[in-house]
């Protein structure tokens, strides 16, 4: 089901009014509707025709909005509801309970079949609706009796915490000690295997030995070959039976055929020219490939007239560069959340030191998207010499498109030239409705390509800039 944004009623903004006066807001319900929406929709005191209560399933609070979640399932459906208009509703301390926010979906509304043997729908609901300045914001959260999500599922199979509580009793183990194979004590006789000399007893171990026996002829074995390592030439050997040369000897130059010297006897540790010049240090006079990081502790300078060149400082003057075979132009922006790619990107203006966080809704300020997409990255920390500037840099930083093309995580239908907006889901974005207004701090940007689908995937869009 998909619903327009949700419009604040004229008791809602009353409400949030008294919160500026220390009144607490309280989310109660959400709920479905079939009519049709009337002239001035703020006015309203409750659906046109309500259908079905929901409980609120969470709240999550972000730059002066909330964000509920709650959950429908047509279970005990007995007809077929169209899922027109939604709402959601607060307690007020004078009116008691009342319609804070409502939208309608016209002719785009859903139909929700009844209740059948083979088929039962269940559909989970993010709505974000403004809360202004209101420091105490709750919702009266129900116990949900339908299906477990699939997240719900995934979270239970995660959870290796011994959910169910299993005892080891339960399971026939109330005797094992609860360690891991490396950290079991098996007791065994500290005595070695000896013989009347005193020398050790090396023994074979035997089929059907108690392992404390095991043990301890291990333990002897391992003595034995200590002592043995330990031992000044123990077989005897001399210099002749190995055909070892002389203590001290020289050789020439000339008898040196094969091999490599290494780079602190004079050599070049390589034996190729370009594991040479690596090993030395050295760059070839001509052609060949760089890989990884090339620093340049002195001006270098290309062309026959030195107009092209990098100095120390890292400053690059050339006429053209080709090869940037991606999308977009990138800053690293400091990271106030975890994020992936393709999710839209905001100011995180809950904080009072610079840091950007997922958006969420149209009271966002979206500076850009997370890219996995550019040819040029800029800002961030200095890597060391030998480090990867983006390994370097991408916990503390996020990499946020600024200017180009890059593909967006978004939702439902979009048509290429939509504006692309926040979709009340954490950096999912969202096409906006015709005749939608958007302030301009949260538009990202407009899809420069389309499809009919509905669910979340990313979309090439040409990002604002």
């Amino acid at each position: 089901m998909f619903f327009p944004s949700l419009i604040l009623t004229n008791a809602g903004r009353a409400l949030i009014v008294k919160a500026l006066n220390g009144t607490a807001i309280n989310f109660t319900k959400f709920a479905l509707g079939d009519g049709v929406a009337p002239e001035k929709p703020r006015d309203l005191k409750n659906l046109v025709h309500l259908v079905a209560d929901m409980q609120i399933n969470s709240i999550e609070l972000s730059a002066n909005c909330a964000v509920l979640e709650a959950t429908y399932t047509n279970s005990g459906l007995k007809s077929k509801l169209i899922a027109r208009e939604i709402g959601i509703f607060a307690t007020d301390p004078d009116d008691g309970e009342i319609l804070y926010a409502y939208s309608n979906a016209g002719d785009e509304a859903a139909v929700v079949p009844a209740e059948s043997g083979d088929m039962t729908i269940q559909e989970t609901f993010h709505e974000v609706v403004s809360v202004g300045d209101a420091t105490q914001v709750t919702a009266t959260l129900g116990e949900y009796s339908g299906y477990a999500s699939k997240k719900d599922l995934k979270d239970h199979i995660d959870d290796h915490n011994n959910p169910h509580h299993v005892t080891a009793e339960q399971v026939g183990l109330g005797n094992v000690p609860n360690v891991t194979p490396t950290n079991q004590q098996p007791v065994f006789s500290n005595d070695y295997i000896t013989k009347a000399d005193g020398s050790y007893d090396v023994q074979n171990i035997a089929s059907g030995e108690k392992l404390g026996n095991i043990l301890r002829k291990i333990r002897t074995a391992i003595a034995a070959f200590i002592a043995h390592l330990s031992a000044k030439n123990p077989h005897n050997i001399s210099a002749a039976d190995i055909s070892a040369a002389a203590k001290d000897h020289k050789h020439n130059a000339d008898d040196v055929t094969s091999g490599t010297f290494p780079v602190s006897r004079g050599g070049t540790g390589a034996q190729t020219a370009t594991q040479a010049l690596m090993n030395l240090g050295a760059m070839p006079t001509s052609g060949g490939t760089f890989t990884g990081a090339v620093r340049f502790q002195q001006p270098t300078y290309f062309g026959g007239d030195n107009t092209y060149h990098i100095t120390a400082d890292g400053t690059a003057n050339f006429r053209k560069v080709y090869g940037a075979v991606y999308n977009d132009y990138a800053e690293w922006f400091p990271r106030g959340c975890d994020t992936k790619p393709g999710d839209i990107i905001a100011l995180d203006v809950s904080s009072q030191t610079e840091r950007y966080i997922k958006a969420v809704g149209k009271m966002d300020r979206v500076v850009g998207v997370h890219t996995d997409e550019y040819a040029y990255l800029i800002g961030g920390d200095t890597p060391d010499e030998k480090d990867d500037n983006f390994k370097a840099n991408i916990e503390k930083y996020i990499p946020v498109s600024l200017a180009g093309r890059v593909r967006v995580r978004v939702t439902g239908r979009v048509k290429t030239g939509d504006l692309i907006l926040p979709s009340g889901t954490p950096g999912i974005g969202r096409a906006a409705c015709a005749g939608e207004f958007a302030p301009a701090e949260c538009i990202v940007g407009y899809a420069v390509e389309g499809d009919d689908r509905t669910d979340e995937r990313r979309i090439r869009v040409r990002v604002r800039g």
